[in-house]
This record gives C-alpha cells, sequence and structure tokens, in this order.
C-alpha cells in the first residue's frame, strides 16, 4: 500500500480505535520528554503519558479514548 506522507504510513500500522473506529491512534510513550522542544515538536503519532506507567498504551487522536 502506498501511503501519501510519513504520518499516513505511521498511522496504518496503529490499530484502529474499538470506541470511534478513527484511524489517526497515537501510541504511548511513558517519561518525560527531555525539554518543551522535544514534547512541541512530538510526531502525531505519539502521546507523551508521563512518568505513571498505565496498562493503557493507544490513544484515539478523535475521541481522546485509550485502551492496551
Amino acid at each position: 500500500m502506498t501511503h501519501t506522507s510519513e504520518a499516513d504510513a505511521h498511522f496504518a500500522e496503529h490499530p484502529q480505535c474499538p470506541r470511534c473506529g478513527a484511524k489517526r491512534t497515537q501510541q504511548a510513550v511513558f517519561g518525560m520528554p527531555v525539554s518543551e522542544e522535544e514534547y512541541r515538536s512530538a510526531p502525531p503519532w505519539i502521546d507523551w503519558r508521563g512518568c505513571c506507567v498505565t496498562p493503557d498504551i493507544w490513544t484515539c487522536s478523535v475521541c481522546k479514548h485509550t485502551w492496551g
């Protein structure tokens, strides 16, 4: 399959949201970014979650549902 952008290629590898069916889901990254710039410049398929690790590793960028 040919993707029109790097973002489309990454999102195609992620699961679809079980709540709303959206295909733009983000993978959780636990920990804190080194700098504010790193946080702001993170790609759209990354969801910074902070230091509290949870079993939910996916976030829907449309409805904000999280699941594991």
